[in-house]
């Protein structure tokens, strides 16, 4: 029970931290943008695929945009260690 409380209290400074926040909230906006006429909580089928096999991706302006990933795992194992 200790640890759960221990990870509890991680995951509540987790969600408190701004900056944090910030992330996921970019990510989560990134995520309901349609791409291809596509969007979340579309089933894939062999129309989808072609669908998006058939889309041009601007793959230097999505490296361009990055994903923040990287960012948001060094801070969430600064909350883990107790740093942030």
């Amino acid at each position: 029970m200790r640890s759960y409380n221990i990870l509890k209290e991680k995951v509540a400074r987790f969600h408190a931290d701004p900056e944090i926040r910030e992330i996921l909230r970019a990510l989560e906006q990134r995520g309901t943008t349609p791409v291809a006429g596509v969007g979340p909580g579309v089933k894939y089928d062999r129309a989808l695929a072609t669908t998006l096999k058939a889309h041009t991706f601007d793959v230097a302006q999505m490296a361009a945009r990055g994903y923040e990933y990287e960012r948001l795992d060094q801070m969430t194992t600064e909350v883990l260690l107790g740093v942030r």
